[in-house]
């Protein structure tokens, strides 16, 4: 069970993954299950879906890593299973096996379903959405559309419109393909559409009512309009970047895919795969021109095109390989080799982490599993390439999530941080604080804007630290009897953590 393993071998600590199971804490907290709010404040980077989900997750376990993250790999397994059910009823079940063991290998992919965010959500309702259309196509049986647009629906409740759009464009173009442009409405895209509005609507008026209006413009126009027009948060570079995105979430088959592409599209072709690629194509050029880019953008046309890759291996197990077959082959051998090597690299130049290139070790498995693998295609014996490389990364999946992101993550400040204050210590922010503070000590943490307020509430406290990572630190440090007693850059982001006590507060813990 690849999609539950070591949910809780590290905490939440990436910015992402912070913010939004913060935001569920506190809507479990306050009770509050219409707005979200991240450490005091209006949050609309999101719809709730997924809140409601962690919060469950928290009834059940706790506010823990595990709480937060249970839900996103059930619907890990859930998207596995509907790719695997949907792909051996329509096609065959060699076509499906060989999909899942894409998908299950792809451990960049499979990791996305161990972060508390929305994502696996999206992909889970998009895939269950779109498969369920396809169903209908084929059937005419109406309550595969009714599925088709419940499950839209709930992807739109789960990441906002992208999940309409980019789903409604696929099936237009998988029509116009097929002749069916004609006969649009027998598909019912007026019924269809009404369907996933009575889904979101509801909490989406809500919301508008309740914020007047703040959380609408913040995420409609902010967070969906500004993110395609603009470069957000740094996130941007040239389409190409979106394609390296897909290499690196589908490696390591994802080396067949131009020729597994080019396979599904023919005419000729079964139309689940025309219909996969299609969806493949849609999301992947929609994002390559969008200015901001993301890894998780295209994920849930990942299904789709491990669709394609399962078909193309199936078809090749039976009827051989081509010639470039092996040039693909080869490609993917010389990266999967670059694997640990860059992990070495990476490791070694970084201060925090030069003692630790061992970890680089974890990466093993995948360049010598690629390597075994290649010799088995090259002997024509494709079944035993196939599960030799789906293996090698199933365990680089399992190394990543039990012992190298476990190992990284206790460099992070949180940890740090957490060590050396009392409980009984007044802990009070400057300007700002890395985003996994307020979920880690399990309150909201008011943060002071300015020296005035700072001041004001030193006034007011005893056994006081300060939390901040502004880099303009000047004015605390003069603060009277002030000391320096944690400084730690952050993991993944160009900042550092710096905690300060008063010389009222002892240094022992208790």
């Amino acid at each position: 069970m690849l999609n539950f393993a070591f949910l809780n071998s590290y905490p939440i600590y990436i910015l992402d993954e912070a913010k939004n199971a913060e935001a569920a804490r506190e809507m479990l907290s306050s009770g509050n299950f219409l707005v979200p709010f991240f450490n005091g404040e209006l949050r609309t980077d999101k719809p709730p879906l997924h809140y409601y989900f962690m919060i469950l997750g928290y009834k059940l376990f706790g506010v823990t890593a595990l709480g937060a993250r249970f839900f996103s790999a059930l619907m890990g397994f859930l998207t596995l299973g509907i790719t695997y059910l949907f792909t051996r009823r329509f096609e065959s079940q060699l076509a499906a096996l060989y999909t899942v063991l894409v998908l299950l290998a792809s451990f960049f992919f499979m990791q996305e379903f161990h972060l508390a965010v929305p994502d696996p959500y999206l992909i889970c309702f998009v895939v269950l959405g779109l498969f369920n259309f396809y169903a209908f196509y084929q059937t005419r049986k109406k309550k595969y559309a009714l599925w088709a647009y419940i499950s839209l629906g709930l992807a739109t409740l789960a990441k906002g419109p992208v999940a309409i759009a980019l789903s409604g464009l696929s099936i237009g173009l998988f029509l116009i393909l097929k002749g069916k442009s004609k006969q649009a409405f027998q598909y019912y895209p007026i019924l269809g559409l009404i369907g996933i509005l009575a889904v979101c609507t509801p909490w989406f008026y809500g919301v508008h009512l309740a914020t007047e209006g703040a959380w609408t413009q913040g995420f409609f126009l902010d967070h969906n309009i500004s993110r395609f027009a603009e470069t957000k948060e740094g996130h941007g570079g040239l389409f190409l970047v979106t394609w390296a995105f897909v290499f690196l979430g589908l490696f390591p088959f994802v080396v067949f895919l131009p020729q597994a592409l080019r396979w599904s599209l023919r005419k000729n072709r079964a139309p689940l795969f025309q219909y996969a690629g299609i969806i493949g194509l849609v999301f992947v050029l929609f994002f390559s021109i969008s200015e901001t880019k993301l890894p998780n953008y295209t994920m849930p046309s990942y299904p789709f095109l491990a669709l394609c890759l399962g078909g193309y291996f199936a078809f090749g197990v039976q009827n051989g390989f081509q010639k470039w077959d092996r040039v693909s082959l080869i490609v993917g051998i010389v990266v999967a080799q670059l694997f640990p090597i860059g992990g070495f690299a990476a490791l070694q130049q970084d201060p925090r982490f030069e003692n630790m290139v061992w970890l680089s070790g974890g990466l093993v498995p995948l360049a010598v599993g690629s390597l075994i693998a290649g010799v088995f295609f090259w002997k024509k014996n494709y079944r035993k390439w196939l599960i030799i490389q789906a293996v090698s990364g199933v365990l680089t999946a399992l190394l990543l999530f039990s012992w190298i992101y476990p190992t990284i993550n206790l460099q992070s400040p949180v940890l740090a941080v957490e060590q050396k204050i009392p409980k009984y210590a007044n802990l009070i922010v400057y300007k700002s604080m890395d985003a996994a503070f307020p979920l880690h000590f399990k309150k909201v943490l008011k943060i002071s804007p300015d020296m005035e307020s700072l001041i004001a509430r030193l006034e007011q406290s005893s056994c006081t630290y300060i939390l901040t990572n502004t880099k303009q630190v000047d004015s605390i440090e003069q603060l009277d009897g002030i000391q320096l007693v944690v400084e730690k850059q952050a993991l993944f982001e160009n900042h550092i953590t710096r905690l300060y006590r008063l010389e009222n507060c002892p240094t022992h813990l208790k």
